[in-house]
């Protein structure tokens, strides 16, 4: 199935799976049915399993991200992505336009779906977070709706 970090349809796994011959040894062979679950169930948890994750910190000179992990980054040697700021409590994040398939192969990256956390125990914020043109925007309010800095962990498909 060639396109990680793609999220994959049940179509990547290839046609239904049909048996050829009854099965001989359950210890060692798998029925055709068993694929078939398998493939659908591989597919279905892949539209849930997070892609990247970070964690930002807040306002200077403290800005910068903390920690960050990419599923395309197995080494764990990804370098991250551009946080900018643009006042208390708005920053947007890039990913890189392409990221690496299994084989290493650039291909697309386009982020799906973001969900913005608050991190630190900071009590009375909440962040926002939405995908404007392949950026992620984040926003961070407090229960006045005035805008604040903080720190933010950053979920994204």
């Amino acid at each position: 199935m060639a396109g990680f970090p793609r999220i994959p349809t049940r179509a990547a796994f290839g046609p239904t799976f049909e048996n050829v011959r009854p099965v001989r040894d359950p210890r060692t062979e798998l029925d055709a049915a068993t694929m078939n679950l398998l493939a659908w169930q591989v597919a279905g948890a892949s539209q849930t399993i997070p892609l990247a994750l970070l964690v930002m910190q807040p306002a200077p000179p403290d800005l910068g991200i903390g920690l960050h992990f990419e599923a395309w980054a197995t080494a764990q040697d990804g370098a991250p992505p551009v946080l900018e700021y643009f006042g208390v409590g708005l920053y947007q994040i890039t990913y890189p336009v392409t990221a690496p398939d299994e084989n290493g192969t650039a291909i697309a990256f386009v982020p799906r779906a973001v969900m913005a956390f608050m991190q630190g125990g900071v009590g009375g914020l909440t962040a926002y977070a939405q995908i404007s043109a392949g950026a992620i925007q984040i926003a961070v309010l407090d229960l006045l709706g005035a805008a604040a800095d903080a720190q933010v962990m950053l979920v994204v498909w």
